[in-house]
This record gives structure tokens, sequence and C-alpha cells, in this order.
């Protein structure tokens, strides 16, 4: 499975700036992209914690179900289509 990159183009990132009220720091990745794990999905994985780094790289990965599907149009013509995906299982390596 070839690896792209999400991080968001400079279009979209300029049009969230004018659309934000306030822009604090804006994010280099589209909202719903970062994943939290739990102390249990942790333990699961196996994950050294302690051996972690914020800022590390490391690859992963991920089998998931898509759970929703949506489309919509607005009335200046833009649209969006978003899918959700619920994991189900998943792999974990740390990137060397």
């Amino acid at each position: 499975m070839k690896m792209k990159s999400l991080k968001m183009s400079k279009p979209k990132k300029v049009l969230r700036e004018k659309m934000a009220v306030q822009a604090a720091e804006q994010p280099e990745y589209p909202w719903g992209l970062e994943l939290d794990l739990d102390s249990d999905t942790i333990k699961k994985l196996g994950i050294d914690f302690k051996n972690q780094t914020v800022g590390d790289s490391v690859h992963f990965t991920a089998k998931a179900k898509i759970t929703r599907m949506s489309e919509n149009q607005d009335i200046v013509g833009g649209g969006n289509r978003s899918l959700g995906l619920q994991i189900t299982s998943m792999g974990w390596g740390k990137e060397k």
C-alpha cells in the first residue's frame, strides 16, 4: 500500500484561515486525522510508552469498517464528502 501525505494544501489552509474568527495556530492536517490511544490500547499493541517521544514518527497499519458516508452541496456550488471509519484492528512500529 502506497502512503500519501494528508497535509492540507495551501489553498485549503488559507480558506480555513479566512473562515476562522479567531485563528490561533492553524493545523497542518485536517480535523479528524489525529488518533488518541488509551492505556488499554497501548498495552494491547505492546507499545513501550516510556520509549516514545513527542515528535517521533511511527508506522502503523489499521483495518477499519466504514460506519458513515456523507455528501452535501452548498448554495455557492461547493461540496463536501466524508467517510466515518471505525478502526477494528491495528499494528504498530517505530520508524527507524
